[in-house]
Order: C-alpha cells, then structure tokens, then sequence
C-alpha cells in the first residue's frame, strides 16, 4: 500500500511540491522513512506516456539542515528516455528515492524531446 501524490506540468515548466507552501506536499508522512519520486513522460498534459529519446529529468530536494534545494548526487538524474516505457505501473520505468522527509521536491526537465508533458509521482511505502 502507498501514499502517493501527483502534479503533471508541460515539458518547459518545473514541478515543485514545497511543505511551505503546497498542501499536496503536506500529505508527505515524516514519519515514514523513504520517499520515492516517479516521473513518468507523457503526449499531453493528462496523456499517454511516451518514451523519449534525449534529456533528463533533474531531481532535487530540500531538507531542513539548509533550506535549500539540492540534487541527489547517485540519482539526481533520471535519464529521459526511461520514464515512458513499461517498467513499473502507468508507464513508470525509473526513479529516484530520498532517505528522509524532504521539506520539498522539485523536478526539472532538461533537454527532453518527444514528450509534450510529464507527470511527478510522489510515493511512501506505508507497509
């Protein structure tokens, strides 16, 4: 079972889930260990997911030890062409996971072509 929350944007926008000021973001259980952020390359907003063939997908979070927002240094970086195929449920095939409660995630897409939009899952393992 998971506790999960989602934003979808066009490719040129960022998504950013901020505790401070995003009441989906609050839905995030401190409590739990782990969060996992899934990112799925889409045809249109609301879409089918496609697979890219260039760009990434950067992630980043804020803790509490700085306020600011940093990239995870072993998978920041979720190549593109891996986030539209079959690997996971709904078109996920790649991910990144946070050990902690982040205070915020944001996603930036860089150089992603095929996709027209893209959809950020955020989800914690409640069992």
């Amino acid at each position: 079972m998971f506790n999960s929350i989602e934003k979808e944007a066009l490719i040129g926008a960022t998504i950013t889930f901020d505790a401070d000021t995003d009441s989906e973001h609050q839905k995030v259980r401190p409590e739990l260990p782990h969060v996992f952020v899934d990112v799925i390359s889409l045809d249109a907003l609301d879409g089918s997911p496609v697979i890219p063939t260039a760009g990434t997908y950067e992630i980043f979070f804020k803790d509490a030890k700085d306020g600011g927002f940093k990239t995870i240094a072993d998978n920041g970086s979720l190549a593109a062409g891996k986030t539209g195929g079959s690997g996971l449920a709904d078109g996920v095939a790649e991910g990144a996971s946070f050990s902690g409660n982040p205070l915020g995630i944001k996603v930036v897409p860089t150089g992603v072509d095929v996709a027209v939009a893209y959809r950020v899952s955020i989800r914690q393992n409640l069992s």
